[in-house]
């Protein structure tokens, strides 16, 4: 049978009309939702949880900081250990950020993964996923934990605990990126150890919270130089003398001091003589590998 082509064409037009023209009732498209990642939250308020800054006008409250988190009872720098010091009601954790291969900031105080994974090779030549498949171990044995992104531990501690980031790579700008957007600026501490990087960081946002590590009293002048006011400011064993800490005490620089971390000196054996010495100082936050032994501590005296 011969078709005209005409026809042909005709039909093909119809199909057209019918497929490809909307009617004018038709829903608009939705935008596609933004991805996590994209998510910005609102600054923690003061009425979920106050300011570092605020809560260290409180000189009858000597806060805890959790080395590398809760890791008694789970891998150091895991959400475990997070969560614990959550639900031990701890001030504060200490963590360590590196970025992966493909750009994620994770938690891991080495270089490498060795120690703390059954894995191997360095966080900055793994990709994230790689980092994924291994898992992180606790005294010797290995856990379910995963090595986590720094973004889900901010998401998890959001107007819970404080965190003082030691910040391990040279991308401070990245870390308080990513701290700013899930509204974490007044309840971070960026650990800072020159003060080229404290410039860095205060020209990023004034209110971003230093934590600079004082030596000497230069440091201490140096600091102050660039940031004034200063809350606070982590004093080594060698600048805890008399002379530094009254210049901290006239300059309004809180107290924040390493006790019973890295050592085979505990809080039982050493009978509280750390503490009571940085008590005797008027000291506000220690960062320490017994964060509920202190506290208890402090509770009944």
């Amino acid at each position: 049978m011969k078709i005209d082509k005409v026809c042909i064409i005709g039909i093909f037009f119809s199909l057209f009309l019918l497929t490809g023209c909307g009617s004018d009732e038709s829903e608009p498209s939705t935008p596609p939702r933004p991805q996590p990642s994209e998510v910005e939250y609102p600054e923690v308020s003061e009425d979920q949880r106050v300011s570092i800054t605020t809560s260290l006008q409180n000189k009858d409250h000597v806060q805890i900081c959790a080395h590398r988190g809760y890791w008694k009872d789970a891998p150091e720098n895991s959400v475990k250990a997070v969560t614990l010091a959550i639900e031990n009601q701890i001030d504060m954790i200490e963590l360590d950020v590196r970025t992966s291969k493909d750009g994620e900031m994770v938690l891991m105080h080495d270089t490498t993964i060795e120690r703390t994974t059954n894995g191997t090779g360095k966080v900055s030549e793994l990709n994230y996923k790689e980092l994924l498949s291994y898992n992180l171990y606790h005294d010797g044995a290995l856990t379910e934990e995963k090595i986590p992104l720094f973004k889900d531990i901010l998401l998890a501690a959001r107007g819970k605990i404080y965190i003082d980031i030691d910040v391990k790579i040279s991308d401070y700008k990245a870390v308080y990126n990513l701290v700013k957007r899930y509204g974490m600026l007044s309840q971070v501490l960026f650990t800072v150890y020159d003060v080229s990087t404290a410039r860095k960081v205060i020209n990023l946002d004034r209110n971003a919270i230093l934590l600079p590590v004082i030596y000497e009293m230069q440091d201490m002048e140096n600091y102050l130089a660039v940031c004034k006011p200063l809350p606070v400011a982590q004093f080594n064993s060698a600048a805890f003398t008399e002379d530094i800490l009254a210049k901290a005490s006239g300059n309004g620089v809180s107290l924040f001091k390493n006790i019973y971390i890295n050592t085979s000196i505990t809080p039982t054996s050493d009978n509280y003589k750390q503490v009571k010495a940085f008590l005797a100082k008027q000291g506000s936050i220690i960062q320490t590998d017994y964060p509920v032994e202190l506290k208890e501590y402090l509770k009944n005296n």
